[in-house]
């Protein structure tokens, strides 16, 4: 059987560890929100991992209106990165989770350095991840809080500052909510209620 580089990519990024954990990534918006996933400087990829541009690669697709999916966490010491945005998923300024498993630690940031301010394609929307499990509360292991309309403080804006936040590794899942309801947003922890909504 013959591979070619990018299968073996793709097979690779496959073939690293996870704990387990996810980052779920909630649509509350009122279109289809489009996700890549990169590792260690690969490529994106789409849920076959089959890089973007390759025959048969596609985004993530989060549909609209209170839909979720959920992405492995790779616990390798490399770094990965998931890429999210409106539309097809082609442009070039997504919002990013980014994140690194390394030493017993989940380092994470959220980064609009492709895309901040205005041209953030979540810029009039309140964005807010949020730790669960372990360590929540703990040192620098608690919610990114990107209010609507405002360049968020939160995120890296500028590849100069400090905004890595670091979690113990098994603390559990992490949740991006895109478009989060105002009144959900502005509560310190994550609340779910019997059909996942917050």
């Amino acid at each position: 059987m013959h591979f070619t580089a990018s299968t073996i990519a793709a097979l690779v990024a496959f073939a690293a560890p996870t704990l387990g954990s996810k980052i779920n990534i909630m649509n509350w918006c009122s279109q289809d929100v489009t996700a890549w996933s990169s590792h260690n400087g690969d490529c994106n990829s789409g849920p076959n991992g089959i890089c973007s541009g390759h025959p048969g690669g596609s985004p993530f697709v989060i549909p609209a209106n209170h839909h979720s999916i959920g992405i492995d966490l790779v616990s390798d010491g490399a770094g990965s990165s998931i890429k999210m945005q409106f539309g097809n998923g082609d442009s070039n300024n997504p919002l990013q989770y980014e994140y690194t498993i390394a030493g017993g630690n989940m380092f994470w940031d959220l980064s609009a350095i492709n895309s901040a301010g205005p041209n953030d394609p979540f810029y009039k929307e309140n964005v807010k991840v949020t730790p669960t499990g372990k360590g929540v509360g703990s040192g620098s292991c608690s919610a990114v809080k990107c209010p609507a309309n405002q360049v968020c403080g939160d995120a890296y804006n500028q590849p100069d500052e400090v905004k890595t936040r670091a979690c113990p590794a098994d603390t559990g899942d992490m949740w991006v909510d895109l478009c989060m309801p105002t009144q959900s947003f502005k509560r310190n922890a994550r609340d779910f209620n019997f059909n996942g909504s917050v």
